[in-house]
């Protein structure tokens, strides 16, 4: 019975193996807010919140189980708070194909239609002074 249950879990991890997409991804800036590194850091501080906490007795595998599935459930829920924060902030994740020369983000204020669609963004360069400022960072949940 042993032996089935272990040539069941190589062959699942197998299979998930294979899922593996092609590409690579990069974040992109379609919004104007704070620069990558203090999006991305800020985002994962938040994301250190999300964590759900479990508690399980029983057989030792029942328990192993729960506790791998809170794992994962936890890491879908930093990958998701993640993603929406990171949006908030005006980024955006763009997905890459194999062999494509990574690219310079686009200044947001030249792209075409900036001045129909963003046009709080046709203001000029932000002074030295204005770039130390810290953007606002409070979230407000109902």
């Amino acid at each position: 019975m042993k032996v089935y249950a272990y040539v069941s879990l190589l062959l699942s991890t197998l299979a998930l193996g294979g899922c593996q997409t092609a590409g690579t991804t990069r974040w992109m800036q379609y919004a104007p807010g704070p620069d990558l590194e203090y999006s991305k850091a800020e985002c994962a501080i938040g994301a250190m919140g999300v964590e759900k906490d479990m508690v399980a007795w029983g057989r030792p595998g029942y328990v192993l189980g729960a506790q791998l599935g809170n794992a994962i459930g936890n890491e879908i829920r930093k990958a998701e708070y993640t993603e929406h924060c990171m949006t908030m902030h005006g980024w955006r994740k763009v997905r890459e194909p194999d062999g494509a020369q990574p690219t310079q983000a686009a200044d947001p204020r030249t792209a075409p239609g900036a001045d129909r669609m963003m046009p709080a963004m046709r203001r000029s360069p932000a002074t030295p002074l204005q770039q130390l400022q810290r953007p606002p960072t409070s979230l407000v949940a109902g």
